[in-house]
């Protein structure tokens, strides 16, 4: 056969007829296609599935869990009051007033700001009292978190009466954590005393029944926090009339910018002048709850480290197999070359194999991860119990699939397969025609 000229295009070798050469090709070389082809589907099927997971449980579980059972969405309290210093909770500066004046002077200024945002549903509140205290059975006793809540409104802003495990969710008794009450041998129905310090530093000792237990998967709560009537705390920590913290939560609605504008105006110094008029500061969720936003930035950072890692070894890989190809194809370089291919139209023919193969990976890749990531969407798996002794919110294992991941992770498989064909496509465009034809 002649060797075609440069200046004469063959219709035989358009783009069209190369991609199909390329993919005919794909299966004379099976091992190695196979190869390459698993490497990619592994690397796409990881990272799709640790994007959906990452977002599905840590801010699809455990910081929604955060909020729902600790911390609401914000906290808001006089500058005084330090949540890491239970000494501080019952001082004069700590103290708000819990009127119907007070309450309808908070609630107005919450309003403005949710209402600027166009959020017109109020805000749900919930106040409390706090304090720290002993819990015990007569026998032992066990440092807890005494609150005084006002059960109406905290099942507005909490989620407590929906881990009820026995009992009931107020009004009346005595509500505490599963851990506490195994760790003092109480059931419904068995009475359990409470010992703490007053507002003005006395000593106070009293009984309660106990009327419900709850179970969160948050241990901190489980074993330490004891809900009572808003009323009887107050009067058992001798602050009637007073609260030191009012949880906020926002009501949920089509816009989650819009309330995450809103919740950072009020934590903002300069933001809400209507909150610093009444003396109040608010505090969102992050700032209470920072060593599990750190621990979760920690997270990320290692699952971003994993995927880089594991995409590099997939580019590496399938460069090797690559190479070796085009070493093992010389013969083949030098036939089509000597026949009147163009280094270019050589170079191009393994790109599109490589794409054909990142195509086939990437496919497999999202399906394979996709469906895990959807499987666990649709069923989570429970790992409360091997989460026990840590302090997080980790109730089950699920994943948020979204569009983006998918389209995130093809097209990362797809340009993981062309850099690797990269260099090995331009050594077979650039190799000498004699060498190719070369038995050595």
């Amino acid at each position: 056969m002649p060797a075609r000229p440069r200046s004469s295009p063959d219709p035989r070798l358009s783009l069209v007829n190369l991609a199909l050469l390329a993919f005919l090709n794909t299966g004379r070389h099976r091992l190695r296609t196979v190869a390459n082809v698993s490497g990619i589907t592994v690397t796409v099927a990881a990272l799709l599935f640790f994007l959906a997971f990452f977002r599905g449980t840590y801010e699809g579980v455990m910081f929604s869990g955060v909020i729902d059972y600790a911390t609401a969405q914000a906290q808001i309290a006089r500058p005084a009051f330090v949540e890491e210093e239970p000494d501080s909770w019952l001082a004069p500066g700590s103290l708000i007033e819990d009127s119907p004046a007070a309450r309808e002077g908070l609630d107005a200024v919450l309003r403005a700001a949710a209402g600027k945002e166009g959020l017109h549903d109020p805000p749900r509140l919930a106040p409390r009292l706090v304090a720290s205290g002993l819990a015990g059975d007569g026998a032992r006793k066990i440092p807890v978190v005494i609150a005084g809540v006002d059960f109406g409104k905290e099942t507005r802003v909490f989620a407590f009466e929906k881990r009820m495990r026995a009992g009931t969710f107020g009004p009346e008794g005595l509500v505490l954590g599963a851990k506490l009450a195994g760790i003092l041998g109480l059931e419904v129905g068995d009475e359990i005393r409470l010992q703490a310090t007053m507002a003005d530093g006395a000593p106070n000792l009293d009984y309660w029944t106990v009327s419900g237990i709850f179970s969160t998967g948050y241990p901190p709560l489980d074993r330490s926090m004891v809900l009572v009537g808003l009323g009887e705390a107050q009067t058992f920590l001798g602050a009637e009339g007073r609260v030191n913290k009012v949880y906020c939560r926002l009501v949920p609605g089509p816009s989650p910018t819009a309330r995450e504008k809103v919740l950072a105006d009020l934590a903002a110094p300069e933001g809400a002048k209507g909150l610093s008029e009444l003396g109040l500061v608010a505090r969102s969720w992050t700032e209470q709850a920072m060593a599990l936003v750190k621990d979760s930035e920690k997270d990320g950072l290692f699952y971003a480290v994993f995927l880089a890692i594991l995409l590099f070894l997939s580019l590496s890989t399938m460069a090797g197999t690559m190479r070796m190809t085009v070493f093992e194809r010389r013969r083949e370089i030098g036939m089509l070359r000597a026949s009147g291919w163009l280094p270019g139209e050589v170079g191009r023919l393994f790109l599109l194999e490589a794409l054909a193969i990142g195509l086939v990976g990437s496919v497999l890749g999202c399906l394979a991860g996709g469906g895990i990531a959807l499987a666990l969407q649709v069923h989570p798996v429970s790992y409360e119990a091997a989460l026990a002794n840590f302090d997080i919110p980790a109730f089950s294992f699920t994943c948020d699939l979204r569009g983006g991941d998918l389209l995130l992770s093809f097209v990362a498989g797809l340009s993981t397969a062309l850099l690797a064909a990269f260099a090995p496509a331009r050594a077979a465009a650039r190799m000498p025609l004699l060498s190719a034809l070369s038995e050595r």
